[in-house]
């Protein structure tokens, strides 16, 4: 773990969480860190449920856009994060946006490479762990050593849910993750969300896909993947994707 948290500490990235200190007390690691102020992306999943309110489509594409960025640098440098999901994307407010056209939030993605691995088939995680089911590749499923395309999966799901409101699978136990990962597809992000974009679907899709070779095999192809699909979305797909005035902003 102390080799996993120094690697994440040098890490410099404005969509990564900075280390300043990474030190041992005793039997304890600590690690001192930014304070983003704000909460998660899971804490305004859960907020948006409650109200059956949707996120703007355009935010979601900027969130996930930042969040591949940051994986995109953290891969390149060595660093798996091991557990995309929405609790480790902190969501932070600016003053204004960095681009013009883009919503002034930035994704900031801490935890890198923290997370430890569950055994193939165990019932019950542990509770620490038990969040990461719904986010897990197959390939972690089965214990296999993970790659960056693992990620990329993990960030699908995160993607998926953003854009439906709901996670795809239901995840009980690491048996149950295991089957359903491997076995089960999604089902379509468009049957569920009738107005998302195709181009937005096909992201998803080639993400999420259950063999790593059908992924994206690096998170800069995602990253490129996804600001092309932003500059072509027209006004009319916006509106399309959330009607009626059920879209929010972060």
């Amino acid at each position: 773990i102390m080799e996993q948290a120094q690697a994440a500490a040098r890490l410099s990235h404005s969509s990564i969480i900075t280390i300043y200190k990474v030190a041992e007390f005793g039997d304890l690691l600590y690690m001192v860190m930014e304070y983003i102020p704000g909460p998660s992306l899971a804490s305004y999943l859960t907020q948006f449920a409650a109200r059956n309110q949707l996120i703007a489509l355009n935010q979601i594409m900027a969130v996930i856009t930042q969040t591949a960025d940051a994986l995109a640098a953290a891969h390149e440098a060595g660093v798996l994060h091991r557990d995309v999901r929405p609790q480790n994307i902190l969501l932070k407010q600016l003053d204004r946006a960095e681009r013009p056209g883009d919503p002034p939030i930035r994704a900031i993605v801490t935890d890198f490479g923290l997370a430890q691995p569950i055994a193939a088939g165990t019932d019950r995680p542990a509770p620490a762990l038990a969040g990461m089911l719904p986010y897990l590749s197959p390939e972690q499923c089965l214990a296999k050593s993970p790659d960056g395309r693992s990620d990329l999966y993990s960030l699908g799901m995160v993607f998926y849910q953003m854009v439906t409101g709901w996670l795809p699978f239901e995840v009980p136990s690491a048996a149950e993750a295991t089957r359903k990962h491997l076995q089960e597809g999604l089902p379509a992000a468009r049957a569920v969300r009738a107005g998302l974009p195709e181009a937005v679907e096909t992201i998803i899709n080639t993400a999420t896909a259950r063999r790593p070779a059908e992924r994206y095999q690096a998170a800069k192809q995602m990253s490129d993947a996804l600001r092309q699909a932003s500059n072509a979305l027209s006004t009319a797909e916006l509106q399309r994707f959330a009607p009626n005035g059920t879209a929010a902003s972060l």
